[in-house]
């Protein structure tokens, strides 16, 4: 379907790249019904057997789809459309893909979908949306996502041997699930040097960060703050961030 409509349409300086397109989404389609039928069987699974395969493909199609788009130039309303049509119903089979589309708190990079990326374990409807999530969830822009949390832990890591004893504190703009904070509070002998404030403009994800402080027992080295970074840039909220020594979003 997809494939033959931009191979087909008027405009030919664009017929060779979205050519490339459609064989890339055909590909990836293939690949799904591989999956829907060795599902049948019950000793299979293949979002764990086509899993190496379904990133390759994803990562073709999506390098497809970003030259196409570039190329489209006007034309690329209608171009999106089309290609929604065609890939929005396997998209909403994966857990991860449903929530980017949907965007449950109004907005892309939630606190869920973030830790969603993170732990990168595969959800979904049945094996088909399992192996879709598996290849969003290899996508570079997950991976990225996944590297800079470990970035981030060791940003807040040399602030602590810094400081050399004292306490260190750091501020997080739109922390979200703010992983990297528990992860150096895990590696820390002594929590007290380090205290953390967390800013999100986000209830649901403070109250996610709280309830994991609480059964962690960590509030003391943490404060939580509800703030839009908007108000707070142009003087229509303030917060107590006197001394900090490390401020990231």
């Amino acid at each position: 379907a997809l494939g033959r409509w931009l191979t087909t349409e008027d405009d030919p300086t664009l017929a060779a790249g979205h050519a490339a397109l459609g064989e890339a989404f055909d590909g990836f389609k293939e690949l799904l019904l591989q999956a829907g039928e060795a599902a049948k069987k019950p000793e299979a699974d293949p979002a764990t057997t086509l899993a190496p395969e379904a990133r390759a493909r994803f990562t073709r199609m999506l390098a497809a789809l970003t030259e196409a788009v570039a190329e489209a130039g006007d034309a690329s309303d209608l171009f999106g459309r089309q290609v929604q049509k065609e890939f929005l119903p396997y998209l909403l089979l994966s857990r991860f893909g449903e929530r980017c589309y949907t965007k449950p708190r109004g907005y892309a990079g939630d606190y869920l979908t973030i830790e969603w990326m993170y732990r990168n374990e595969a959800g979904g409807h049945g094996a088909v949306g399992r192996l879709i999530d598996t290849a969003m969830l290899d996508s570079p822009p997950c991976r990225a996502t996944r590297n800079r949390r470990g970035l981030l832990a060791t940003a807040i890591r040399e602030v602590i041997d810094r400081k050399e004893g004292e306490p260190a504190r750091v501020a997080s703009f739109a922390c979200g699930p703010a992983e990297e904070v528990f992860d150096v509070l895990d590696g820390l002998d002594d929590e007290s040097r380090l205290h953390a404030t967390l800013i999100d403009i986000d209830r649901q994800a403070l109250g996610h960060v709280s309830e994991r402080l609480a059964r962690e027992r960590r509030a003391g080295q943490v404060t939580l703050e509800h703030a839009n970074l908007v108000h707070l840039a142009t003087g229509q909220q303030t917060l107590p961030l006197e001394g900090l020594d490390l401020v990231y979003s």
